[in-house]
C-alpha cells in the first residue's frame, strides 16, 4: 500500500489537507446545530427544516472523498497545471493508475468515517438517521460514476454526469422522506421503514455496488492506456 500513498502524493503532496479538515469540521458542526435546534421547542416547520438539513449532511459526507478522485482526473487534461511535469516522469502511467487505485480507497474511507460521525450524532441528539443509508449508497454510486466518466475530456460533461447522479438521489431521498413520515406516523423509524422494504433496500443498495464495481474496474483497466493517449 505505501507504494500507492507515494504515487497518489507524487500528484498532491500535503495540499488541500488543511481544507479537508476544515470541511469536515463545518459537516459534523452543521450537523450538532440541527441536533441542538431538534432539541429545543421548535415549531413544526423550523424542526423539519433541521431534519431535513441533517439528512442533507449525509449527503454531503458521501461526495467528500471525490474531491481527491475528480482532481486526480483533472490531469488528464493539458490545462491542468503541472501536466507537463507529470508527463516527463518515466514511469508517470503507472504513478496515475496506483494514484486512482489510492484516490479511490481515501475517499471511500474518508467518505464511510464522516457518515459514520454524522449517524453518530444524529442517534444522540435524538435525531432519525436512517436516511444515512442513502448516504453510503450514494457514496458507491457517485465513486463509480467519477471513475467511468473521468477520462471524459469535456469537464462540463463530467460535471453534469455527477450532478445527475446527485439529483437523481435527492429524488429518492425525497421520495423515501414521505413514507419516513408515514412510517413515524405507525410508529417506526427510518432505518426500520428500511428493514421492512427490503425490496427497495436491496434495489438500491445492488445497484450502487454494480455501479461502483464497474467503474473501478474500468478506470484501472484503462488508466495507464488513457495516461499515454493524453498526451
Amino acid at each position: 500500500m505505501k507504494k500507492y500513498l507515494q504515487s497518489f502524493r507524487l500528484f498532491f503532496g500535503n495540499c488541500q489537507t488543511r481544507s479537508m479538515l476544515i470541511y469536515a469540521a463545518v459537516i459534523v458542526g452543521f450537523t450538532l446545530l440541527c441536533g441542538i435546534a431538534e432539541a429545543l421547542p421548535l415549531n413544526g416547520l423550523l424542526s423539519g427544516f433541521a431534519q431535513g438539513v441533517s439528512s442533507m449532511m449525509g449527503a454531503t459526507s458521501a461526495v467528500f472523498g471525490l474531491i481527491f478522485l475528480n482532481a486526480l482526473y483533472q490531469y488528464l487534461s493539458p490545462t491542468t497545471p503541472g501536466y507537463k511535469y507529470y508527463r516527463s516522469l518515466p514511469d508517470g502511467a503507472v504513478h496515475f493508475r496506483r494514484a486512482v487505485i489510492a484516490a479511490n480507497i481515501l475517499g471511500i474511507l474518508s467518505g464511510l468515517v464522516l457518515l459514520a460521525v454524522v449517524s453518530w450524532i444524529c442517534a444522540i441528539v435524538g435525531i432519525d438517521s436512517g436516511l444515512m443509508f442513502f448516504g453510503i449508497a450514494l457514496l458507491l454510486l457517485t465513486t463509480g460514476v467519477c471513475n467511468l466518466t473521468g477520462f471524459i475530456r469535456n469537464n462540463t460533461a463530467r460535471v453534469l454526469c455527477l450532478m445527475g447522479t446527485l439529483m437523481l438521489f435527492g429524488f429518492l431521498a425525497g421520495f423515501f422522506g414521505f413514507f419516513g413520515d408515514q412510517a413515524e406516523e405507525d410508529g417506526m423509524t427510518s432505518l426500520q421503514y428500511l428493514l421492512e422494504n427490503k425490496g427497495m433496500t436491496l434495489t438500491v443498495c445492488g445497484v450502487s455496488a454494480a455501479v461502483f464495481a464497474v467503474g473501478i474496474i474500468y478506470a484501472l483497466t484503462v488508466a495507464e492506456k488513457k495516461w499515454g493517449e493524453s498526451r
